[in-house]
């Protein structure tokens, strides 16, 4: 999907240009992917593992986006993919796919929708969290 590259492009540019300081890990050959415990991952998280093995930002805000091995399934239904704050637990809702056929991303702790899809986690709502410090993982004040 074209967002992951732009993501990662994005990644990369801000690194270099020192707007952030991010670890990124990127596969170098096209892996096949498998989650443990989930049947049917959507196209998206598919086409970001293949691309990405980890993501660590450490600042100017902190983001972990998790390597598949790390993921948990929790409380029966989210499985954690990423961090933020290095306490915020981020996870897909695998119960069912929603109206874009994608898994929604909530915070695991509150239950608190974050977005719909993967593609606007990746080009909007991260980026509210990186730039300014805004705590997506929950109702604004």
């Amino acid at each position: 999907m074209i967002y992951v590259d732009a993501f990662i492009d994005k990644i990369d540019k801000m690194t270099r240009t020192g707007q952030i300081h991010a670890v990124i890990n990127i596969n170098t050959e096209l892996e096949s992917i498998s989650m443990p415990s989930v049947n049917h991952v959507p196209q998206g998280i598919i086409d970001l593992y293949c691309k990405v093995r980890s993501l660590e930002i450490l600042n100017p805000y902190h983001f972990e986006l998790l390597p598949i091995e790390q993921f948990r399934l929790m409380n029966d239904r989210y499985l954690h993919f990423a961090t933020i704050n290095h306490t915020e637990k981020l996870g897909f809702d695998i119960v069912q796919k929603n109206v874009a056929g994608e898994w929604d991303i909530v915070n695991i702790d509150n239950g608190f929708l974050i977005t719909y899809t993967l593609g606007s986690f990746l080009t909007t709502k991260i980026w509210r969290w990186i730039y300014w410090g805004k705590e997506i993982w929950r109702e604004e004040l």
